[in-house]
């Protein structure tokens, strides 16, 4: 249905922006929605990447903070992601309790032998003295070490 697509525009301004809950946006040609896949063009092509609502957020969050920028995720794991590979990138070690997500451990798993990264998986994870004493012993599992010492 394309005619609820649109609002008719009123007389005021709303005070709360309007929430977009698309995941999915229509440019009505292909090459315009891959100009916009390669960042040529703004715009939303999916809600996986980016809302107005999202970016919105971002932007009210940045200025909350006074910080340049703001990142919202649509996703635990894609925050969970974006967490590790920073992390990793900045040479830093991942710390995660055994029985974490399933998902997120394999993820962990991963990040060890694809970026070969050190990455600790305590038992006890749920006081912090405990795995830091296990880590210190040599009692965490190391997922991988390739070539790196704590």
């Amino acid at each position: 249905m394309k005619a609820a697509r649109v609002l008719p525009s009123g007389a005021g301004t709303p005070l709360v922006p309007p929430l977009v809950q698309s995941v999915a946006f229509d440019y009505g040609s292909m090459d315009e929605q891959d100009a916009i896949f390669a960042n040529e063009k703004p715009g939303w092509v999916y809600g996986r990447y980016g809302t107005p609502t999202t970016a919105a957020l971002e932007v009210a969050l940045a200025e909350l903070d006074e910080v340049e920028d703001a990142v919202c995720f649509v996703s635990g794991m894609a925050a969970i992601a974006t967490l590790f590979g920073v992390t990793v990138a900045a040479g830093g070690r991942i710390v995660a309790q055994e029985d974490t997500y399933g998902a997120t451990r394999a993820m962990l798993e991963r990040f060890a032998v694809d970026q070969r990264s050190l990455v600790h998986v305590g038992r006890r994870a749920d006081h912090p003295a405990d795995l830091g004493m296990e880590i210190r012993e040599g009692l965490a599992q190391h997922l991988h070490v390739a070539g790196r010492r704590p």
